[in-house]
């Protein structure tokens, strides 16, 4: 990743001094260059930002499907509960005994306890 990125780097650092080229050129010169850094800026962008992120998303959305009654989670608002029934858009969570509380289904950020530790694991 780092040598990707380093020559992300070394490309991009090029692009301006064809740029400043291209302005001189005569006036029968190609103004190419500016196209193609624009084109390298939208590749630099996908590549560091809307990929890693389509990626996460991904793997939220597979997280919050495998979910299951009787998994110790926490809210995204750092609530640490228990699974006590789960709908389409809506989980209740037992926080303690005889105390539930309910859930939109895409606040829930991630598992808790030893099952969270396994799924870790088998992911890195």
């Amino acid at each position: 990743m780092k040598s990707l990125l380093f020559l992300i780097v070394y490309l991009f650092s090029l692009v301006p001094a064809n740029v400043y080229a291209a302005g001189t050129a005569a006036k029968g010169g190609s103004n190419f260059s500016p196209v193609v850094g624009l084109l390298l800026m939208f590749v630099v962008f996908f590549f560091l930002i809307i990929w890693p992120q389509s990626r996460r998303a991904k793997k939220q959305a597979q997280f919050i499907a495998s979910l299951k009654k009787g998994d110790d989670v926490v809210t995204t608002s750092g609530l640490h509960g228990k699974i006590y029934g789960i709908s389409d858009q809506v989980i209740t969570l037992e926080l303690a005994p005889n105390m539930r509380v309910r859930v939109d289904r895409q606040n829930i950020a991630r598992l808790e306890g030893a099952k969270a530790d396994k799924v870790a694991q088998m992911a890195g």
